[in-house]
């Protein structure tokens, strides 16, 4: 359960989630994808409310550990695989933060 928390990102970026096992990690990222509804307090993501919501994918990606593709996947690999969902990818900039 997550309690007190509040976070305002106004600028893209890539931004990174880290912390204890049962903290709340897995939870947050699941009510930001819209996989879970808030039980109380509210989300916003470029004016949409996520919970049930397709079309808050074009703001975020998210990728569940236990991911169902193949343990031989490689970063480069999901990048790939991302642009093919993501009308606004753009592999030239991904490859700026990653090296191939």
């Amino acid at each position: 359960m997550i309690k007190d928390f509040s976070l305002s990102i106004n600028e893209p970026m890539i931004t990174g989630i880290w912390g204890r096992n049962g903290t709340g990690k897995t939870i947050l990222m699941k009510l930001l994808a819209g996989h879970f509804q808030p039980q109380k307090g509210s989300i916003n993501i470029m004016g949409l409310e996520p919970y049930n919501h397709s079309g808050i994918k074009q703001y975020l990606c998210y990728m569940q550990e236990e991911h169902p593709f193949s343990i031989i996947w490689k970063v480069e690999d999901v990048l790939r695989y991302g642009q093919y969902y993501n009308p606004n990818w753009d592999m030239e900039y991904a490859k700026i933060y990653i090296k191939f």
